[in-house]
């Protein structure tokens, strides 16, 4: 059960962390061009 409850709380963390790579992915593209 431990390991199951670490899991559901790691998994948002990593989600938004790719979420927020993502973000600073697509602006840096939106950006790129514009320089």
């Amino acid at each position: 059960m431990l390991g199951i409850e670490r899991n559901q709380v790691a998994y948002p963390t990593y989600v938004s962390r790719c979420l927020t790579l993502r973000a600073q992915c697509l602006s840096f593209m939106q950006i790129g061009p514009l320089e």
